[in-house]
């Protein structure tokens, strides 16, 4: 068998096993475009608090974190209300919580299920989803609650809100909080999107490392059914010397449409499949050198301390000037100094310090994050750049320092310039991936973001041609499986 026969037969059966795959992919792509996984946002976590009430805080900090084992670090304190009370939510590095009411002491025992449906309520009337909740299940899991970050809130208080956009909760058992939202119209739109486009039924999705594998290899094979596909329509195409008819192709009807639009969209097609591909860090070939935990916790001076937060929080209740607007007060550290935030309905804003020291503490603490290499550069950013951007369905804050740092790495990091928090880091592998994967898969570039509906429209006809192309492979693939079974002989 020559080489041409070779990549015939090869582009043949792997079109036939992958063709279908291509159209749900294509299609399922349009939706994800303006219908996101379901994620409560952090605006709607907000929306759904009640106002605190710094007055009802009668227990010091000192007494709500008086017990913490000494082998446990704390990564954020935070002030909120539950069920109408004041509550301290101390989160640690190991992803579990301590919360305890601030009014009395008393520790925040499991979520029964009148008090899951309370909290949703509750969550209900802030955001205008309606006044009514009716709890439905305690579960485990299901297709939008499956991902490991909520190991440590099950199992999960299933509540309907009963009203017309057919909102579904989730209360976390350990917590008590919302942790996630579905709405009616979302979660049928993500059986048709992102179910279908990252192969995520929640039986396969909930073993990470089969799910991984399993996408590795439908991509895989879908690299060598588009790659051995242009190696023949390359082959088969004539631009000077015609077929008898005329034509660059010697097909007709769908199997002329194919290799026309596979040859006239075969970069796309390449580059879609292959971006798929690195989406999942295949072999960990964008694996980073180093943690950025160890980082991390240089930049903020290690544990969370407590030293004079209560001192802020009494300056905060004296003011009365923010607190009837406060949802939350949370507590962070930058190189070991408290800074006190205070979370609204509109935004963020440190309490405790001026723009001017704020501004002194961050650029003091940068150089901690890697102290054995240079920051050779620190930017104050008004507008994105090619590695930190927002999209359509996710916000980035501005301003933003960039530090820039000359270890082997190539380290870049984002800080929020108005309280100080890392963003994010990147590294050169990481920055690779970035336009290897984001910038294949999604168009992700500047110039399209920020001209919309251009991304809108370069995005939808590309996705439609491949739609078009899927077609013609299934029709093809459809009439050779006919012909296969007519021609098989029949034993009965």
């Amino acid at each position: 068998m020559n080489f041409k026969r070779l990549f015939y037969l090869t582009h043949r059966w792997f079109g036939i096993v992958m063709c279908l795959m291509f159209f749900l992919w294509f299609s399922s792509g349009i939706v994800m475009m303006y219908v996101e996984y379901p994620a409560l946002t952090e605006q709607e976590r907000l929306q759904g608090l009640s106002p605190l009430d710094l007055d009802a805080i009668d227990i010091p900090v000192t007494s709500l974190v008086s017990d913490i084992a000494a082998d446990k670090r704390v990564k954020r304190f935070s002030l909120s209300n539950h069920l109408d009370r004041p509550v301290s939510h101390t989160e640690f590095s190991d992803g579990t919580s301590s919360i305890m009411f601030a009014d009395t002491g008393e520790r925040l025992g499991q979520t029964s299920p009148s008090s899951a449906e309370q909290a949703a309520i509750t969550f209900a009337r802030n955001t205008g989803w309606g006044d009514r909740a009716r709890y439905v299940k305690s579960l485990e899991m299901d297709q939008w609650t499956f991902f490991g970050g909520f190991s440590i809130h099950r199992p999960l208080h299933q509540v309907s809100l009963d009203n017309s956009s057919g909102t579904i909760l989730y209360i976390s058992n350990s917590t008590g909080r919302v942790i996630r939202d579905t709405h009616a119209w979302e979660r049928f739109w993500n059986w048709l999107g992102s179910t279908i486009h990252w192969i995520y039924p929640m039986q396969l999705r909930k073993h990470p490392d089969t799910w991984v594998n399993v996408v590795i290899v439908v991509s895989i094979l879908g690299i060598v059914a588009v790659a051995s596909g242009t190696i023949v329509g390359i082959l088969r195409l004539r631009t000077k010397k015609r077929y008898r008819h005329g034509s660059v192709t010697p097909y007709k009807g769908a199997q002329k449409w194919h290799h026309l639009l596979g040859i006239g969209f075969t970069v796309f097609m390449t580059t879609f499949v292959v971006s798929g591909l690195f989406s999942m860090n295949p072999f960990g070939i964008f694996n980073e050198k180093s943690s950025s935990r160890p980082q991390i916790s240089r930049y903020e001076g290690g544990t969370l301390q407590f030293d004079g937060l209560q001192k802020a929080l009494n300056a905060l209740e004296r003011s009365q000037t923010e607190s009837a607007a406060i949802k939350e007060l949370s507590w962070h550290q930058i190189n070991g100094h408290g800074v006190l935030l205070a979370h609204t309905d509109f935004g963020r804003n440190v309490v405790n310090l001026s723009s001017d020291e704020l501004s002194a503490l961050v650029q003091g603490a940068i150089p901690l994050l890697l102290p054995k290499d240079s920051l050779i550069q620190l930017e104050e950013l008004e507008t994105y750049d090619n590695y930190y951007y927002s999209t359509h369905n996710r916000y980035r804050p501005l301003p933003a320092y960039r530090a820039t740092f000359n270890d082997r790495e190539e380290t870049w990091y984002y800080i929020d310039a108005s309280t100080g928090e890392l963003l994010f880091r990147s590294t050169s592998i990481g920055r690779v991936q970035r336009w290897l994967y984001n910038g294949l898969h999604s168009l992700d570039f500047q110039f399209l973001l920020t001209n919309r509906p251009l991304w809108d429209l370069v995005v939808l006809t590309l996705s439609v041609a491949g739609v078009v192309f899927s077609c013609t492979s299934i029709i093809i693939a459809w009439r050779r499986i006919k012909r296969m079974t007519r021609k098989t002989p029949s034993y009965n």
